[in-house]
This record gives C-alpha cells, sequence and structure tokens, in this order.
C-alpha cells in the first residue's frame, strides 16, 4: 500500500518540481499574479466585511426577527422619521400594545463625564445609554457576570445601578471579577456595578459599542411626565404569530389622540396646517433586527456602492490572470498534442496544466 500511494504521488512531485523551476524563470509575471490578485481578494474582504457588520448581520440576541422599533413619519417627506418619544406616550403605547407586543425603552447613546475609580479620581469619557428595566429580558441578552438591570431596578427610590459592556469590562477592570459591587460616578451621580453584558452584546447600534446602561427611572426626574422631553427610542418584542401592521394598527389610534391632546394643550399660536400635520403623522413600526442605526441609514448606499466596485475589481483580476494563464497554456498546445500522441490521459494532462499554470 505504501508504495503504490509513493507510485502515484511521484508524477505529482516531479511536475511540481518542474513547476516551480518554470515559476523562478517567469517570477515577475507570478509576482504581478499574486499582487494583483491579493489586493482585489483583500478590498472584497474588507468591503463585504464593512457591509455584514452594519447592513446584514442581525443583533446578537434571542430572536432577532421579533424585535422592532417604533418612528413617526416626518413633517416633510425628505425628512428622516423621528426616533425619539417622550415618557407620557411611551406609557400609552405600552398600554395600547399588550397583547400584540412587549415594548421598552432604550434612550440614545451619549458620551458622559465618568469616573471610574472614585478613590483615584480617574476620568473619561463613556457611551452610556439609559434602559427600561425590562429591556435585556426583552432582547435575550444575559450577563457574563453579575447580573443584568431588572425591572425592581427602574424605579427613582431605588439604587442606581450600572451594566458594563464586556468591551469596556476587559479595558477598564481587566475582566476583574471584583468590578461588581465596585461604585462609580456617572456626571456626579454614584452607580453601582451589578454586572457585565454577554461578550457577544454590544448594544443595539451596530458600529456604536455601548460601555454602560444604567436603568431608565435614574435619568433626569424633569424628564418624566414631561410630554416636551422626548430622548428616547421605543422598542418592541412582537408576540408569537403577530404581525408588525397589527401591532402598528393597534397603537395607530391611542398615538394620534396623545397628539390631539398635546396639540390642543401647546399648540396656541402654531399654524392650523402645522398642527394638522403634526396630529395626523403616522405611528411605523419598523424591523429592528439588525438595530436601529444612524451610520447605516447614512452610510448604506456608498458601502454598497463601496462592495460593487470591490467585486467588480476582483472579476477584473480574475480575469486578467485567467487570460493570462489561457494564453500561455495556448502557447503549450504542440506540446499537449505531443503527449497526447504518445499516450498521455486526461488526467495526466490535467495535473500538468495545473502544476505548471504560471
Amino acid at each position: 500500500m505504501p508504495g503504490r500511494l509513493v507510485r502515484r504521488l511521484d508524477p505529482l512531485l516531479r511536475d511540481a518540481r518542474v513547476g516551480a523551476r518554470l515559476l523562478r524563470r517567469s517570477a515577475l509575471v507570478a509576482a504581478a499574479a499574486v499582487v494583483s490578485l491579493s489586493l482585489a481578494l483583500g478590498a472584497s474582504i474588507a468591503a463585504f466585511a464593512l457591509v455584514d457588520a452594519l447592513i446584514l448581520r442581525p443583533l446578537p440576541i434571542a430572536e432577532p426577527q421579533r424585535l422592532v422599533h417604533l418612528t413617526v413619519q416626518a413633517d416633510t417627506p425628505e425628512a428622516p422619521e423621528g426616533e425619539t418619544f417622550n415618557d407620557p406616550v411611551f406609557l400609552r403605547l405600552r398600554e395600547a400594545a399588550r397583547g400584540q407586543a412587549d415594548l421598552f425603552a432604550m434612550s440614545t447613546q451619549v458620551m458622559r463625564r465618568t469616573v471610574i475609580d472614585p478613590a483615584s479620581g480617574t476620568r473619561e469619557e463613556t457611551r452610556t445609554q439609559y434602559v427600561s428595566g425590562d429591556a435585556f429580558v426583552r432582547l435575550g441578552v444575559r450577563a457574563a457576570a453579575g447580573r443584568v438591570i431588572l425591572p425592581p431596578d427602574d424605579t427613582q427610590t431605588a439604587v442606581p445601578v450600572a451594566v458594563l459592556g464586556h468591551a469596556f469590562w476587559r479595558r477598564r477592570f481587566g475582566g476583574d471579577p471584583s468590578a461588581i459591587g465596585r461604585s462609580m460616578v456617572i456626571e456626579e451621580r454614584p452607580f453601582e456595578i451589578v454586572g457585565v453584558a454577554d461578550r457577544t452584546f454590544i448594544g443595539v447600534e451596530p458600529g456604536r459599542p455601548t460601555d454602560v446602561w444604567m436603568p431608565y427611572a435614574a435619568y433626569n426626574p424633569h424628564a418624566f411626565g414631561n410630554a416636551s422631553f422626548s430622548w428616547f427610542r421605543i422598542f418592541g418584542r412582537l408576540h408569537g404569530g403577530v404581525r408588525a401592521e397589527a401591532a402598528e394598527a393597534a397603537m395607530q389610534g391611542p398615538f394620534k389622540a396623545f397628539r390631539r391632546e398635546y396639540a390642543e394643550r401647546e399648540g396656541r399660536g402654531r399654524p392650523p396646517d402645522a398642527l394638522a400635520r403634526f396630529v395626523n403623522a403616522p405611528l411605523h413600526v419598523r424591523s429592528a433586527a439588525g438595530g436601529p442605526s444612524p451610520l447605516r441609514r447614512q452610510f448604506a448606499r456608498p458601502l454598497w456602492v463601496l462592495a460593487s466596485t470591490a467585486l467588480l475589481l476582483l472579476v477584473i483580476a480574475a480575469s486578467n490572470l485567467a487570460n493570462l494563464f489561457l494564453a500561455r497554456t495556448a502557447a503549450r498546445g504542440r506540446e499537449m498534442a505531443l503527449r497526447i500522441s504518445i499516450g498521455a490521459g486526461r488526467a495526466r494532462l490535467v495535473q500538468q496544466v495545473l502544476s505548471r499554470a504560471h
């Protein structure tokens, strides 16, 4: 058996040695081929990695296809849809959506002054986000250490707590489990660290990892009950078998009624047509499987153009190499004809072409 294997491998090894000698003779052509193909492959991989991270990849959460977020039609068609809401409308919509979806709140990400170690006074800017007490539960995100924020934490009388992002925990605390239970100060307010989020979860915005999450109720007290203070997104997890259109229909009436009440109370002196647009602006339930991302809205088209260009370069590079190899192989036509005439089989010819295709 070993002798038979050696006999089969011997022609391949001889062809490889001959191919290596020929390769040294045409090193410039080989180098040009390798460099051009490497550049094209590198550009394609980089472009499609960006497209995957910002556009295609779903959030690393439980059943991302059931995650939605709410938006409001803008007053003018060319303006982007509104994504931030206030506390009173959130409470009304959450009640209206019962039976269709479980709504929860997540603030927009903001850089805030943070004292990581009060004893040393070390300060830095951290990317922070306030979330309602059931946000981690609805997302299906678990803690890598300690625990996540829970509904009992989301009251104004509860001790302010914080959950760290996994990358931030590794960077600032070296992955030390004893960080759980320590205190950190965010904009002059102390928070007790109760946990670290799972390594795969960096937040709901692709490309913008969150460092610290805090309970919704720990935000500015003036924001609660204030219909003029819009500061967070509303997310929801659809119940099994419920479509986004059904949840949207369930919330549309209460949302319009809320806006009508607000316009009657606060809209004195505004043009009637502007008030009508405000009241009649429809609420939309959008898929959030990939996360609502300003980066995606801003760069989706340029990224697809970049990926298409990189793919075209790869096709051109591969075509040029194929034409080069075909030309060099065609130049060996007499050699192939001679080998066939003395009894070389098809498999043997293919083996020689592949081992010397340079």
